[in-house]
């Protein structure tokens, strides 16, 4: 149950705030505890969405996602 509840919290989060990397993370970890790969991906590809809204350059986006999977 508490696993639902971070995930719901999550979203709400990210709704303010959806290019703040570290929430998108939690977000992406949740999902993929709980086995679903489908909205994992989905958070990758909003998170995208978002860093083009803000105006990122598709390089620049692509270096973010590919750091997204170091761990700093």
């Amino acid at each position: 149950r508490s696993g639902a509840t971070n995930i719901i919290t999550s979203r709400k989060a990210l709704r303010y705030e959806p290019t703040h990397q570290p929430m998108v993370k939690v977000l992406y970890q949740l999902l993929t505890r709980v086995n679903d790969a489908v909205q994992a991906k989905q958070v990758l590809d909003d998170y995208r969405k978002a860093l083009a809204q803000d105006g990122f350059p598709a390089h620049e986006i692509e270096q973010i996602l590919d750091e997204f999977w170091h761990v700093h």
